[in-house]
């Protein structure tokens, strides 16, 4: 088990999962031991994008959980891969049972994680104000420990939930609460930062402030810049060449808004840019 451990921290994840998954399904193994290579295999197989095996070793750790902890941590990861694939209310139920597992010590330093995939869970399927409630939690959670970057992710969550909803003031003090962690932040966490504050600009009537930093994401090369930020960007100005009378122009970022948003994790994105694109005619 040392080895699979050491091979996935070296960042060896077929290796892992072709060592720890054997161990897992293996009957003749006692049920601990089998559900600790269960817990290497998830892990592996979810770096290496297999969610479907993901969620094999996840729910047979589930099964084979003996306490309290194991099933916190199995039930954890299994919320994670239902999530990436697309099963969120399946998801919503192993998080929240996690979550219930009070006196599990994985709690201890999961739970904004599993917050955070129990909001995403909410905002996929358009429970928006129970989303950005839960993203709020997540973002707390986050702030309360040694790593407080990790918020930036639930807090600029909850701001475009607000956005959506047209809500720019309260998604503005979400912003605001992300700002203060983002020099712990990746580089793509601060570009949606910059993407979401145009955006807002735009709703609070500061249309010169929103173009000017519309464009200014737009000027980085693509390899850069996420497609969700490029697109929101693109959204931005578009509606503000629409404002000011350069409708072709507008229809042409509308249409680059809708070709990087595409779909998957974008969908609320396309949904908007599809009223847009009605809007200017595209």
């Amino acid at each position: 088990m040392q080895e699979a451990q050491a091979l996935l921290a070296r960042g060896r994840y077929l290796a892992a999962l072709r060592l720890a998954g054997p161990i897992a399904t293996d009957p003749a193994r006692l049920a601990a031991g089998r559900v600790q290579a269960a817990f290497l295999a998830v892990q592996a197989a979810a770096a290496l994008g297999l969610y479907q095996e993901a969620q094999r070793y996840a729910t047979l750790a589930r099964d084979q959980a003996v306490n309290e902890e194991e099933l916190a941590k199995a039930l954890h990861y299994l919320g994670a891969v239902l999530l990436w694939l697309h099963n969120y209310d399946q998801a919503e139920s192993a998080l929240l049972t996690a979550l219930a597992q009070e006196g599990a010590a994985h709690l201890a330093t999961a739970r904004p994680a599993i917050l955070h995939n129990l909001a995403l869970t909410y905002q996929m399927q358009r429970q928006d104000p129970l989303a950005i409630k839960v993203f709020r939690q997540a973002g707390e959670a986050f702030e309360a420990t040694a790593q407080p970057g990790e918020a930036v992710d639930s807090w600029q969550n909850a701001a475009w939930l607000e956005l959506l909803a047209g809500r720019a003031s309260q998604a503005r003090s979400y912003l605001e609460r992300s700002a203060r962690h983002l020099n712990s932040a990746g580089a793509d966490e601060q570009l949606h930062q910059r993407a979401l504050e145009a955006y807002t600009l735009l709703l609070e009537g500061d249309r010169q402030s929103a173009g000017e930093l519309a464009e200014e994401i737009l000027q980085f090369d693509r390899g850069e810049v996420t497609p969700w930020a490029r697109a929101m960007a693109a959204m931005t100005a578009a509606e503000v060449a629409l404002v000011e009378g350069r409708l072709s122009l507008a229809r042409a970022l509308a249409q680059n808004a809708a070709e990087l948003a595409g779909g998957g994790q974008n969908v609320r994105l396309m949904t908007h840019l599809v009223a847009l694109r009605r809007r200017v005619g595209a």
